[in-house]
């Protein structure tokens, strides 16, 4: 397996990590925040048992497909936008690998704060600033390959290789340690219960899992469970 193999595969230990967060409830109504196309939104569906399950996301054809397997999926934008929803109405809402794509960071969280009932819970998930690899890249001088420099264009570590961008989606525009994700949830109100971390490059999936265990401060993903208190 490479290195590249292996990042990839910290993206998948990444979403299991997400589904681990999650508790099982037949009468849960879900929100998934950038659900994309839907499908790992069934997967946290059905892990929570959830009896409504409903989505955002940015582009008009993923939110036709997530439409058609059943999700009750709105187009919006979440850069400083409200969210389509009323107040109060998701027991549990996701949002994995969406923060880091956003300008406005605060309008998410007073969102999913906003959107959650009293007792209800949030997993929040994204890459991390402090991740081995985006260390070793600015040691050496080069670019963190998490981060970006351009809307226009690509630059993975050195600026002898660039590509042009050719997708539709916003580039990183923040970056988010444990301690700084952990912050900005708090500050909007939410109380954490759990942190987990996912892929330590360049181990091995296997060694990495273990080593997370003792420590997370530079895994590759960072996933915060936070919870909207009940009223006393």
């Amino acid at each position: 397996m490479n290195l590249l193999d292996r990042y990839s595969h910290a993206f998948e230990d990444q979403r299991r990590d997400v589904l681990s967060l999650f508790e099982a409830n037949p009468d849960a109504v879900l929100l998934d925040l950038g659900c994309g196309s839907g499908e790992f939104t069934l997967e946290m569906a059905a892990k929570i048992g959830a009896s409504r399950i409903c989505g955002i996301d940015y582009s008009e054809e993923n939110a036709a497909r997530a439409s058609a397997r059943g999700i009750d999926c709105r187009r919006c934008n979440l850069d400083a936008t409200r969210a389509p929803f009323g107040d109060a109405g998701f027991d549990v809402i996701c949002a994995s690998q969406v923060l880091e794509h956003l300008a406005d960071t605060d309008t998410l969280p007073k969102e999913i704060y906003r959107m959650l009932r009293p007792g209800g819970y949030a997993v929040v998930s994204t890459p991390n600033l402090a991740a081995t690899q985006n260390i070793l890249a600015l040691f050496t001088g080069w670019q963190p390959p998490q981060t970006a420099v351009s809307d226009d264009f690509d630059i993975f570590l050195t600026s002898r290789r660039l590509k042009k961008r050719t997708d539709p989606w916003p580039t990183h525009r923040r970056a988010f340690t444990i301690e700084g994700l952990c912050a900005l949830l708090r500050w909007h109100g939410l109380e954490i219960e759990k942190v987990k971390g996912s892929g330590l490059y360049p181990l091995p999936s296997a060694v990495a899992r273990f080593v997370l265990h003792f420590e997370k401060r530079h895994a590759s993903y960072i996933t915060v469970k936070a919870r909207k208190k009940s009223p006393a």
